[in-house]
């Protein structure tokens, strides 16, 4: 693996080249960074849709996922606004206290469960699912306003490592939940 640029503090913060349209910000050492791919996601001009849509390709693309969702959170819901890899969820809406959602957004605090088989909490999105993280995104008011879901086919899929990088991912896609 490459090693990561001298401006960051780990291999946390980058991963290694794609083919993507954001080559223009690829390092000298052949790697680009995330979070900074997701940041000018977030802040172009282009439609919100489209914006969130790409956001989960590029997260879906870090790790061994097999799909991700960015959803919107209000006063009573969750409704997904975009994903990329299966399809639609079985619940494109669904009460914002239900799921591990509902434990993120109570919380404000990252959930992950492991082995979703085990945590009584997990609603059923995609039949195979084995693993599911969810960082939730907050305002500038420390409201939950967003979330990103993050499915695997892989028990124990979630380390440290990839809870780190999604909560710079939703921390840099902020901006999609600004009015």
């Amino acid at each position: 693996m490459a090693q990561p640029p001298a401006n960051f503090e780990s291999e946390d913060d980058f991963v290694p080249r794609r083919s993507t349209s954001e080559d223009a910000l690829l390092t000298s050492s052949g790697t680009i960074a995330v979070v900074d791919v997701l940041a000018m996601i977030a802040a172009e001009r282009r439609d919100r849709q489209h914006r969130a849509t790409r956001a989960a390709a590029v997260i879906c693309r870090i790790g061994p996922y097999r799909w991700v969702g960015i959803y919107d959170i209000d006063s009573e819901d969750a409704l997904v606004i975009a994903w990329s890899g299966l399809g639609p969820p079985a619940f494109v809406r669904f009460p914002n206290t239900a799921g591990l959602t509902g434990e993120a957004v109570r919380t404000k605090k990252t959930v992950v469960a492991n082995d979703v088989s085990k945590d009584r909490r997990y609603l059923t999105s995609f039949v195979g699912t084995r693993a599911e993280i969810i960082v939730p995104v907050l305002n500038a008011k420390g409201d939950v306003v967003g979330s990103i879901d993050v499915e695997s086919d892989k028990e124990n899929a979630f380390a440290l490592r990839d809870q780190k990088i999604l909560e710079q991912c939703g921390m840099a896609l902020a901006p999609l939940w600004a009015l």
